[in-house]
């Protein structure tokens, strides 16, 4: 049951951590959208997510954070 609230709470920001190296800095440069000048391009629209506040990536160290800790206790 434990593993299954991990996994709950640790969709959300892997999620956003998948589209962002995996979509984004992956297929987005392999489509040119890697750039500088790309950023004003429509057509790399796609390729870009919104940038997470500092409140959001301390949710995401948290949440690595706790994985490990549990990792440990096993």
């Amino acid at each position: 049951m434990t593993e299954l609230i991990m996994f709950i709470l640790a969709l959300g920001p892997g999620v956003v951590l998948l589209k962002f190296f995996a979509w984004d800095k992956t297929m987005g440069s392999l489509y040119g959208c890697a750039r500088t000048d790309a950023m004003f391009d429509p057509y790399c629209a796609t390729f870009r997510t919104d940038p997470l506040d500092a409140n959001q990536w301390w949710v995401v160290i948290a949440v690595v954070g706790f994985y490990f800790l549990a990792s440990f206790r096993k």
